[in-house]
């Protein structure tokens, strides 16, 4: 049985049909057990490819040895049921496109992940765990408030730490905070823009407070286990 690079991933996250493979003579190309057809046919069938046709069975003259007989019978059975393993490949990447825009991360991230799921590098739920993703920032600063609300959010989900350095007259004042929200406070003023706080403890005086994204000059997300004795 030959099978394609790009379609190759179908048959590796496939562990149930591997033990049916009594030899890998080169990339791609696979040999099936002739004498266990009944039992790999209802595997490739459990697996989503029940296209299978029927071996075409050979003479011994049309035999030269009996792994080009393999090669040759299995071989001319790829094409026609390649189209079921398309078919299957199209619906895993539409079902981890569907949960990867579920994930709270970037759009950008988002999107470099939907790109490796079109690759077919991302085929299970289990590849999408934190290790997986495209490395986030771990650190904001200066106007973009965009990005440290972005950071914020992630530190609780993640129930991480933040490293928050604010001006303070001509010197610049860090604290370790435990976040605990991020408030957003709607003005009554037509137009003004909404204000976002951080909520949290401050770390180790274990003391309350409350600090404007916009006064936020650099703010650092950390692990809590860094921290943890």
């Amino acid at each position: 049985m030959t099978v394609s690079k790009d379609r190759l991933p179908l048959i590796e996250h496939s562990p149930g049909l591997k033990e049916f493979f009594t030899a890998n003579p080169a990339p791609g190309v696979f040999i099936l057990e002739a004498a266990r057809e009944s039992e790999w046919r209802k595997a490739f069938a459990e697996a989503g490819f029940d296209m299978l046709p029927t071996t075409p069975a050979l003479t011994v003259k049309e035999s030269l040895s009996p792994t080009q007989d393999r090669l040759t019978s299995y071989g001319d059975c790829v094409e026609n049921w390649i189209g079921s393993f398309e078919a299957t490949s199209e619906i895993i990447i539409e079902e981890i496109s569907t949960k990867i825009k579920k994930l709270s991360m970037s759009a950008e991230n988002k999107r470099k992940l939907e790109a490796r799921a079109h690759k077919k590098l991302i085929l299970t739920d289990s590849q999408l765990t934190v290790s997986n993703r495209p490395e986030e920032r771990g650190e904001a600063g200066g106007l973009d408030h965009r990005a440290k609300i972005r950071l914020t959010e992630r530190a609780l989900e993640l129930d991480n730490l933040l490293e928050i350095t604010t001006a303070k007259e001509f010197d610049l004042e860090k604290r370790l905070v435990k976040p605990l929200q991020l408030v957003k406070s709607v003005s009554e003023i037509q137009g003004k823009p909404p204000v976002f706080l951080v909520e949290g403890i401050e770390l180790p005086e274990e003391q309350e407070l409350q600090i404007p994204i916009t006064r936020i000059s650099y703010l650092r997300m950390l692990k809590s286990s860094l921290f943890t004795p």
